[in-house]
């Protein structure tokens, strides 16, 4: 384990990162990011404000690059808040006439926000040549399950190369949670005279994944997507079997804002298990 007490003291504690940056890329490109983790907690601890050697006292290209694979660990360990802090933190301060650095960074960063809620702008998108996202973040924000499955599929090749297919895999149910919510506000606008304008039937969900065509679209399936989103608390409600319903949590006077939560506070590490 790569430890920067072990550089002695005066500026040979200088080279420990740079030393460990040559690792990260060696590591990565063995694939063996088991190594690269292991290294990372052995450099981590000591780069606090209150150690010998503060990391903002190491050269910004070496913080970038350092920062940069911290967040592909975060990745690999499904740590998705921490991934987006260090990638942030490396795209902020990788220098402006560093385009193709930045837009390696922005790879891992874009898919990363999505899966915590944030989408990027269309001007970052057109700075950085990052339209490859263009189609698929258009899907996230409008609950289109099947363009985005035709947009991932089309380009697995290109995201497999990337390394973010997985992350982006991940995704899908965002969008089905935004088209299950686009089903519940279409829904509470048409029965909001109702008694009960928050129960919603899951046959007409059932119907809308029809209309996505989408395989698991009858009854059965669309339970299943809501029960796995509510497990993940992508939503807070319960399944009433008996009346084929979702009952949405109604706490206070907005119902979709309490019963769809903002994704930076579900742990989206547990998607896909």
């Amino acid at each position: 384990m790569l430890n920067i007490h072990s550089f002695g003291g005066g500026q040979k504690r200088y080279a420990a990162l740079e030393v460990a940056n040559t690792l990260f890329r060696v590591t990565f490109r063995l694939k063996n990011l088991r190594l690269a983790d292991s290294i990372m907690k052995g450099v981590s601890h000591n780069l606090s404000a209150d150690s010998a050697t503060p990391f903002q006292t190491f050269p910004t290209s070496q913080q970038v690059t350092y920062k940069f694979f911290e967040g592909r660990i975060a990745i690999f360990n499904e740590l998705y808040p921490a991934a987006a802090e260090a990638l942030s933190y490396a795209c902020n301060h990788c220098h402006k006439d560093a385009g193709p650095q930045k837009m390696r960074i922005l790879q891992f960063l874009i898919p990363v926000q999505m899966l915590l809620g944030k989408l990027p702008s269309a001007a970052i998108r057109h700075k950085y040549n990052m339209h490859i996202y263009d189609t698929i973040i258009e899907a996230v924000r409008s609950g289109d399950v099947q363009t985005f499955q035709q947009e991932l599929d089309g380009n697995m090749h290109t995201f497999c190369v990337q390394g973010t297919f997985f992350l982006l895999e991940k995704l899908k149910l965002t969008v089905l949670r935004r088209l299950l919510m686009r089903c519940c506000i279409l829904h509470l606008e048409a029965n909001a005279a109702d008694a009960n304008p928050h129960h919603f039937p899951l046959d007409n969900f059932a119907k809308a994944l029809q209309w996505q065509q989408q395989m698991d679209a009858d009854f059965e399936g669309a339970t299943m997507i809501v029960a796995n989103l509510i497990h993940l608390k992508y939503v807070k409600g319960y399944i009433s079997q008996a009346h084929r319903k979702l009952v949405l949590n109604r706490k206070g006077s907005n119902v979709i804002g309490m019963a769809f939560p903002a994704l930076d506070t579900v742990d989206v590490s547990k998607i896909g298990m």
